[in-house]
């Protein structure tokens, strides 16, 4: 995430006798730290924007990442806090906060989360990375994936129940596998070999 347009706005405030602010917003999931700091983001922007959650970028004064400062000039703002985890997020809207000298704010995120790592082998043999894929549905909705990944990568998704598509480009051309109504909670890591007629999973 890019910061270059809070340098400009303090530059031209302070030129114009306009003293700064820093906000620093610390953000957790459950109590505990993030896994990386670019999954907390914090946008401000002005009292009279849009009311909406979700704004193109370029229509925040400034923006951020959890636990780094970010400079402006004194004033009001409203300030969007994000988590975002892969396919998981969630948001937090500070409203008319008022922004003078050092200030620092703490949000945590009551964020439920799951996460699938699938293996594709055929034969017992691990099938090239490439060669295949992973795709996720709402149970019962086989429409339009929430989520894709390829095989051995790691899918951060919330907690239900998916219909899980494995699919693999084999010399005979592609193979598709179904596992319906499986159930994601907490952290998986599967095996499904794409030689067997119906593969299953046992629930976790």
């Amino acid at each position: 995430m890019s910061s270059r347009p809070l340098s400009v706005l303090v530059i031209l405030a302070l030129a114009a006798g306009t003293s700064a602010a820093t906000l620093t917003v610390d953000v957790s999931r459950r109590g505990l730290p993030l896994e990386e700091a670019a999954q907390g983001r914090v946008y401000l922007r002005p009292l009279d924007a849009q009311r909406a959650r979700d704004l193109p970028q370029n229509a925040y004064v400034a923006w951020g990442v959890a636990g780094a400062p970010i400079d402006v000039p004194d004033g009001s703002y409203d300030v969007v806090v994000k988590y975002v985890n892969d396919r998981v997020e969630h948001v937090e809207l500070i409203e008319k906060l008022s922004l003078r000298g050092d200030v620092r704010r703490s949000v945590d995120f009551d964020a439920p989360i799951a996460r699938l790592t699938l293996h594709v082998s055929h034969g017992g043999e691990p099938v090239p990375r490439f060669e295949g894929a992973y795709r996720l549905y709402r149970a019962g909705r086989r429409g339009k994936p929430v989520a894709a990944k390829r095989p051995g990568e790691t899918l951060t998704i919330l907690p239900g129940i998916y219909d899980v598509e494995v699919v693999w480009r084999g010399p005979h051309g592609l193979e598709r596998r179904w596992l319906a109504g499986y159930p994601l909670r907490d952290e998986h890591v599967e095996t499904v070999d794409m030689r067997a007629a119906e593969p299953t999973i046992a629930a976790y």
